[in-house]
């Protein structure tokens, strides 16, 4: 799946390769119950090429899909937060 793809590109230093496979696939995501995941995923891409806002925006969106119940998306807005 795209979540998949983009994991790895991400893990394989692919930040922008990430953000193109996610970016503009919210109502994909909502209905395969992975928008937490995803937006995660595009809050970690954006931390990498250094654009917080965005990537804090992103976390916004993966704490509020998970509905608080995620620590790693909490955290990942903390440290976005911290940095900006």
């Amino acid at each position: 799946t795209a979540l998949r793809k983009a994991e790895s590109a991400l893990q394989n230093g692919h930040p922008n390769h990430t953000l193109a496979l996610l970016r503009g696939r919210g109502a994909e995501m909502r209905r395969w119950g992975t928008e937490a995941a995803a937006s995660d995923l595009i809050c970690r891409a954006y931390f990498e090429i250094g654009d917080y806002v965005e990537a804090e925006r992103a976390c916004d969106e993966a704490v509020a899909a998970s509905g608080d119940a995620n620590a790693d998306y909490v955290y990942h807005r903390g440290v976005m937060r911290l940095l900006l």
